[in-house]
């Protein structure tokens, strides 16, 4: 998962040019199938173009090897927090 955040990453364009940074919570389910939904994110007011960001990596993950219980499937919710700092 972290493997595919870093290569995907794309600071916004105009997250950069307002030097915007933040910390946006991204939680998500993986479902039954494997397909990551209920995509919710948290972060401060003027976050809007990060957040926006990090609900397109997280809705652009591979598909999962489904969770597992007691021998049947089950969702599994994942919480990450996507961390924005403009590059240097």
């Amino acid at each position: 998962m972290i493997k595919h955040i870093v290569r995907n990453f794309d600071y916004p364009k105009e997250a950069f040019r307002k030097k915007i940074e933040g910390k946006v919570l991204v939680q998500f389910t993986v479902n039954k199938k494997g397909n990551v939904v209920y995509i919710k994110k948290k972060g401060a007011e003027n976050s809007d173009l990060l957040k926006k960001e990090a609900h397109r990596l997280i809705a652009a993950l591979p598909k999962f090897i489904p969770g597992s219980y007691k021998g049947g499937l089950v969702n599994i919710k994942y919480a990450l927090r996507i961390i924005f700092r403009v590059p240097l």
